[in-house]
């Protein structure tokens, strides 16, 4: 008689036979997010999030439209509510004093006034409302958002090119009139492209690459090129 360990080891042989002659295939895949971000954010770890079963069509709709979870970036912060601005638009959470939050790792916080910072990469979890988000749980993501690649109208310019601010309205997912302002520092490590001499250049569409610190809501711009017409 064969042991159990070998009879298992027989009927799983045998299933991937099976799925190799029925077209299928086996994959041990890494989970669906960068090593960078792992554990994975909420909705990119293959699950759904808790009590959002049956929910999967309300996931996949737009920003603020019957979502359990979400991330981006904390903006206009106040005690009990923030906008969450991510690459769909712009969501309204709110939160109190049942809300968990979490700075995970070393070094790390269970209070909200440590993870609900304005410039702040987070994970929303929690309850749709009204176009927003009651949120059950927000946790810091740890590396996220330190990178804006921004595309949009320029809103204004100060300064020179080598000490200047820039402000663009840059687009989202959801749509022309869906934008959230981004502030980038301008400097003389900034590459500009061939068509910036002068600040006075600065107008119109632009393409921003920009990098910023946690807890910091200006990015330093790395690179800004014009749009073509």
């Amino acid at each position: 008689m064969l042991k159990k360990t070998s009879l298992w080891a027989a009927i799983a042989a045998v299933a991937l036979v099976g799925l190799s002659l029925g077209g299928g295939s086996v994959a041990f895949a890494d989970p669906p997010c960068s090593p960078a971000d792992r554990p994975c954010p909420p909705g990119k770890d293959g699950t759904p999030p808790a009590g959002a079963a049956g929910q999967g069509v309300q996931n996949e709709q737009g920003a603020g439209e019957g979502r359990h979870g979400a991330f981006g970036v904390v903006d206009n912060k106040d005690s009990e509510s923030f906008d969450l601005l991510t690459k769909q638009g712009k969501i309204e959470v709110t939160y109190d004093g049942s809300t968990k939050c979490k700075v995970p790792g070393p070094g790390g916080s269970d209070e909200c006034t440590d993870v609900v910072v304005n410039g702040n990469y987070v994970s929303v979890q929690g309850t749709p409302e009204d176009g927003g988000i009651a949120a059950n749980k927000i946790q810091l993501n740890r590396g996220r958002s330190l990178h804006e690649h921004c595309v949009g109208e320029v809103q204004s310019f100060s300064g020179t090119l080598a000490d200047g601010t820039l402000t663009v309205a840059c687009r989202t997912d959801g749509g022309p009139d869906d934008v959230f302002v981004r502030t980038f520092h301008v400097d003389a490590s900034t590459k500009l492209s061939k068509d910036i001499d002068e600040p006075s250049d600065l107008t119109g569409e632009v393409m921003v690459v920009g990098m910023r610190s946690l807890g910091e809501t200006t990015y330093d711009a790395k690179v800004v090129h014009k749009v073509a017409d």
